[in-house]
């Protein structure tokens, strides 16, 4: 046995030894080799993989930056290619994606401007939600100027659906109690565990969310020329969902046929640029920074925070990184205290969190907003609670006309399970010192002195988060009482009650914060803070986690899970997965049915 014991040992020491050597040669090389950047041929095509995975900012992967396209690159890359003789036009494969609504509009909108502007777009899908709510994936084809699609596949254009869980029966059979308390009757955040069903005010709230997001579709498809009217959108939408045929018919699409009639098409409408010279949007970019002279030295800090708003997020390699509060308080301390940066634009795409790290960006903002540098927010797909806790304060807010926004109001509280150990002979006591030294107790409900105390807590988050409100939006308090309350509103309906200044996307935000800082269009570069780490800090950080074996374990592990998974099934996964409540900054618990 000792002699078995040593030789495994010995044979994951060697693994361990060999992966480590192998990653530093391939940083090594990933260091000192540096491929020139392409060219841009006279005749080219930009060229779109909706079916792929599509992350809101860079990540960081094994080496460096992460697989998958960046939102950013993609609007970017249409934007530039307006302009640009030498892009002829789109193309683009589709399906359903992962785009939130705000997403696919902020999309949609670039290319709708792509075709005003004289040139083509082409695209094909497979599918368009014969299996599934394809609404708002619709919404982003009709976007196309010439739209193809499989004879087997469907339209899904059938309407919005929202979906939230309810806990409170199965919680009183097992015996569990929620102790939770919310402010106010449309924050909703702890309705699925306190209550059987929708109240009055949540089923008014979604129902409003419902019908502006409905008529904001409705919107796109007809900018897009797809149908008429609203009154004809409302129809189609009604009599969903769509076989092939039907679709044809309706004018939802404009060709039948399989992926090589849709290539044909594609060469007939770009006959002078062969398969080599699509340019997918990274490509694009670089070839055209490659083209440009040395970026002037002042700069616009491009900022992002997105995902929920947790103390510990992002400390392990394989956990999600978020928000990460704290970074993101660094970086927007970093660029107030760099001459070099003239503005920042902060990119939030957030359902919220926790309180502590959520006030600990704000104050960030205030400080880099009180020290003269114009600070500009762009909303994309949520900028929920603490989402918007920590958007408030900027010169100005963008939000999409679908963003999510608003929910200011808060939640807190535990399960008992005193009962639910009862039924298993399982008794529990307790000592303590103190009076109520066990408010926090996961067994026992809250004492009568408790609940006072655990109210006083509430109540404070509340006003606090209403009094900086009221501040920063300049609300009277008849104005914050009806933007508040917790009740969730789309950008363009909180845009109407003074939540944000303007509709717009992240383009938007950007010349805004050009415009505020007085640059020039070729006098500034855009710039990402923090930086994505290089391949060579990967390495240094793998070095310094003092499990160097364990964490390229992780590396690799979360590499292969993105690519055999697939980010958009991860995030469906998620969705599905009835966590408890995470954060007293937290949008309530629901998903659109897809």
């Amino acid at each position: 046995m000792g002699f078995l014991k040593r030789l495994f040992t010995w044979i994951f020491v060697s693994v361990g030894f060999l992966t480590v050597l192998g990653l530093g040669v391939g940083v090594f090389i990933a260091v000192n080799y540096e491929p020139d950047p392409p060219s841009i041929p006279e005749k080219s095509v930009l060229w779109l993989d909706l079916n792929t995975p599509v992350t809101e900012r860079p990540e960081p992967g094994l080496l460096g930056e992460g697989e998958g396209t960046v939102f950013r690159d993609m609007i970017l890359a249409i934007d530039k290619a307006i302009d640009d003789p030498r892009i002829e036009g789109v193309a683009a494969q589709l399906g359903g994606s992962s785009l939130s609504i705000a997403q696919a509009q902020e999309l949609s909108r670039a290319l709708i401007e792509l075709k005003t502007a004289g040139k083509s777009s082409v695209a094909f899908a497979e599918d368009l939600g014969s299996g599934w709510n394809g609404t708002v994936d619709y919404m982003l084809a009709a976007s196309f100027g010439e739209l193809w699609l499989q004879p087997s596949g469907g339209v899904g254009l059938s309407g919005l659906a929202i979906e939230m869980p309810f806990f409170r029966d199965a919680l009183d059979e097992y015996g569990v109690s929620p102790q939770f308390e919310q402010r106010y009757e449309f924050k909703g955040g702890v309705d699925s565990y306190v209550e059987t069903g929708m109240t009055p005010a949540m089923r008014a709230s979604l129902s409003r969310l419902l019908e502006s997001w409905t008529r904001q579709i409705g919107s796109v498809i007809v900018d897009a020329g797809r149908l008429q009217s609203n009154s004809d959108f409302l129809r189609v939408l009604n009599n969903g969902p769509y076989l092939a045929k039907d679709a044809l018919a309706l004018g939802l699409v404009d060709r039948l046929g399989y992926w090589d009639e849709a290539e044909n098409a594609m060469n007939l409408a770009y006959p002078d640029v062969p398969e080599e010279d699509y340019q997918d949007p990274v490509t694009y970019l670089w070839a055209l920074g490659a083209e440009e002279e040395e970026a002037p030295g002042t700069s616009i800090a491009l900022i992002y925070g997105v995902g929920a708003i947790l103390p510990d997020s992002g400390d392990s390699f394989f956990d999600d990184p978020g928000f990460q509060p704290y970074s993101v308080a660094d970086a927007l301390s970093d660029a107030r205290e760099d001459e070099s940066i003239a503005a920042v634009v902060f990119r939030v795409d957030s359902p919220g969190g926790a309180y502590g790290p959520s006030d600990s960006v704000w104050r960030e903002m205030v400080r880099l907003r009180e020290s003269g540098k114009p600070v500009i927010v762009s909303m994309g797909s949520a900028a929920a609670s603490g989402g918007y806790f920590v958007s408030m304060n900027a010169d100005q807010v963008f939000a999409l006309p679908g963003t999510l926004t608003g929910s200011i109001g808060v939640y807190s509280g535990k399960f008992a399970t005193a009962d639910l150990w009862d039924r298993f002979g399982i008794r529990w006591e307790r000592l303590q010192a103190g009076t109520n030294a066990g408010i926090w107790s996961s067994v026992t409900e809250f004492s009568s002195t408790e609940r006072d105390k655990f109210r006083e807590g509430v109540d404070f988050v509340y006003t606090d988060f209403t009094a900086k409100v009221a501040e920063a939006r300049g609300f009277s308090d008849t104005e914050l009482d009806a933007a508040a309350r917790g009740r969730i509103w789309t950008g363009e309906d909180a845009r109407d009650v003074g939540l944000v200044d303007e509709l717009g996307g992240l383009l938007d935000a950007v010349e805004a914060a050009r415009i505020a800082a007085d640059l020039t269009e070729d006098a500034f570069s855009l710039r990402l803070l923090p930086e994505v780490p290089s391949a060579f800090d990967r390495f240094l950080e793998v070095l310094e986690s003092g499990d160097p074996f364990g964490g390229i374990t992780a590396l690799i592990t979360k590499e292969m899970v993105g690519v055999v998974v697939g980010a958009e099934n991860v995030d469906r996964l998620e969705m599905l997965h009835a966590e408890g409540p995470s954060g007293i900054l937290h949008m309530p618990p629901m998903r659109l049915a897809r």
